[in-house]
């Protein structure tokens, strides 16, 4: 719990001792969440693939798929099966990611997010280069 300046505070077992510390949500970083990382991952696979034939890009998913997995990175394993799931263009997670983008077209933190994190991009289409951007992702 925070208190209403902000602060840090330890939640209270019945007993009085503290149980766990919870950072104050407030001062979370915009666009950050778990869910925005799925959302931000698949606008990154997508301009990261655009171009590709579906061969090639079936080839480096798969490629990122295997990576991952060994890896245990389930957050992008969540990524990669949600981006497939918006090629097909219809679904909840295509609408999902619709909403989602859509929702913050005109806010200006988000295409502030989106320079820092797309104006670095690489044209570079190895299922290498997308496993560490992708690491990167996460990190943030």
């Amino acid at each position: 719990m925070t208190s209403d300046t902000g602060a840090i505070r330890p939640m209270r077992r019945p007993t009085g001792e503290p149980n766990v510390m919870l950072p104050d949500l407030n001062e979370s970083k915009p666009f950050c969440s778990p869910q925005d990382q799925i959302q931000w991952g698949i606008l990154f696979l997508s301009r990261h693939l655009r171009g590709s034939s579906p061969w090639e890009r079936e080839e480096c998913l798969q490629d990122v798929w295997d990576w991952a997995r060994k890896q245990g990175n389930l957050l992008c394993l969540q990524i990669i099966r949600d981006y497939r799931e918006c090629l097909k263009e219809s679904g909840p997670t295509y609408r999902r990611h619709q909403d989602w983008f859509l929702s913050n077209w005109n806010d200006p933190e988000f295409w502030a997010e989106w320079e820092n994190r797309f104006s670095r991009s690489g044209s570079e289409r190895t299922a290498e280069s997308v496993c560490v951007r992708l690491a990167r992702q996460r990190e943030r």
